[in-house]
């Protein structure tokens, strides 16, 4: 299915790229960095495996960067999920290595139903 990249809501285009995040190697359980903000915890998304590295070193050794590529939807949806187990209640995207402050701000119940539309083939943009 085509989208239409001028009728897409800007900010949803960053799901349809592949999505990098930083995450622990745990047997059959997805886990993604979560992010401690005054308005609650926020999944840390990158559009890039380069700018998901650059917070390696100030992080835990056993992190890694993962990625859910851009044809996975099925993938993002579940990333997406275990965010929101764990308490995510927003995704920011391209966070600043020396102000944590992102490019992208949105919410994670958004990004999960933008997900979950192109999944099922529901999308109506």
């Amino acid at each position: 299915m085509q989208r239409d990249p001028q009728r897409a809501a800007p900010e949803a285009f960053y799901l349809d790229g592949p999505l990098y995040y930083l995450g622990r190697e745990l047997p059959h359980q997805l886990d993604v960095t979560l992010l401690r903000t005054e308005a609650g915890r926020a999944a840390l998304l990158f559009r890039t495996e380069t700018g998901a590295r650059a917070h390696l070193a100030a992080l835990p050794h056993a992190l890694r960067v993962r990625v859910a590529p851009a044809n996975d939807w099925r993938a993002k949806e579940e990333l997406l999920l275990a965010a929101g187990a764990r308490g995510a209640t927003a995704v920011w995207l391209d966070v600043a290595v020396g102000t944590l402050e992102p490019t992208l701000r949105a919410p994670l119940a958004a990004a999960l139903a933008y997900v979950r539309s192109f999944r099922r083939q529901s999308a109506c943009l």
